[in-house]
């Protein structure tokens, strides 16, 4: 078997591919660039996953030291603090299940130290277009007094608090709460505490 093909006409040398158009090229890079921004966004965690895989009535303790470190201090409502490169985290975690307490935390049949909730708040804010969420499934709520505007997917306590901060309009993310979602709380709700 002859694997060998002809060709028409004279190989492309390399002063060849130099001769391409520069509008051309321009296209080619854009095109480049767009596939490789898309590649990043889409192999990029979801804020639905979760701030750094953690989410509330699923994640341990142990699960956010392993993504934040250890704990800077804890604060007078009992709210663990993290400081990673981008963000602020606050987290709440579960006491003894089923177990009245002064923060209800042990509202829930889960082992303690579960996490019930997540506060991340930005210290660098990104545009709410950079941030990789399913858009269309949240509700954007701009009845907030103080001018906020928020994206909200209920069934997973999910809170996207945005703000515009530039003459474009461009809308601009500075917190993300995690509360325990719609099915899990039902699921897990003790009956009487």
């Amino acid at each position: 078997m002859n694997l060998r093909r002809e060709v028409e006409g004279p190989i492309p040398s390399a002063e060849t591919h130099a001769e391409i158009p520069d509008d051309r090229m321009e296209r080619i890079i854009t095109k480049l660039f767009v596939f490789l921004v898309l590649t990043i966004v889409a192999h990029g965690q979801t804020v639905e996953a979760g701030w750094k895989g953690i989410l509330p009535l699923i994640s341990s303790m142990g699960d956010v030291e392993k993504a934040y470190g250890k704990a800077e201090n804890i604060d007078d409502n009992g709210y663990h603090n993290y400081r990673i490169d981008d963000s602020f985290i606050q987290v709440s975690y579960a006491t003894e299940p089923c177990q009245p307490n002064q923060y209800n935390r042990g509202k829930f049949n889960v082992p303690a130290n579960t996490v019930l909730d997540v506060w991340v708040t930005l210290t660098k804010a990104i545009l709410l277009t950079d941030l990789n969420f399913d858009r269309p499934k949240y509700l954007r709520d701009v009845s907030d007094h103080t001018g906020g505007i928020h994206y909200i997917k209920r069934e997973m306590n999910v809170m996207i608090s945005a703000g515009i901060r530039d003459e474009h309009g461009d809308e601009y993310v500075g917190r993300i709460v995690y509360r325990p979602a719609e099915r899990l709380k039902a699921k897990l709700i003790c009956n009487k505490i």
